[in-house]
């Protein structure tokens, strides 16, 4: 099983392939603060990451919160265990508009 900081890493080195400008939080100004925070094609992307063996009951309720947050302010924000799922996610909602 992958650890957070490899999934961390693969998840920016996509971003940065795809052209996002992407940022991982170390220290924020408050607790919950996504992990990866970036800007896909304009759009603010939240993403809190986790270990591949984690799920979603391992993101705290402060984390989903600030997901919710984010959500609701126009952005998108979700967590990921895995690359895949970033992948996904991010050609659902963001990548396929700029495709038609």
């Amino acid at each position: 099983m992958k650890s957070e900081k490899v999934v961390q890493t693969e998840i920016l080195n996509y971003l940065k392939s795809i052209g996002a400008y992407s940022i991982k939080v170390v220290v924020a100004n408050r607790k919950g603060v996504s992990d990866i925070t970036c800007c896909v094609r304009g759009r603010y992307v939240a993403i809190e990451v986790k270990a591949e063996n984690k799920d979603f009951r391992d993101v705290t309720k402060l984390q989903r919160l600030e997901l919710s947050r984010c959500n609701d302010a126009g952005g998108l924000g979700f967590y990921a265990n895995n690359l895949n799922y970033v992948e996904k996610i991010l050609n659902y909602y963001i990548l396929d508009d700029f495709l038609m």
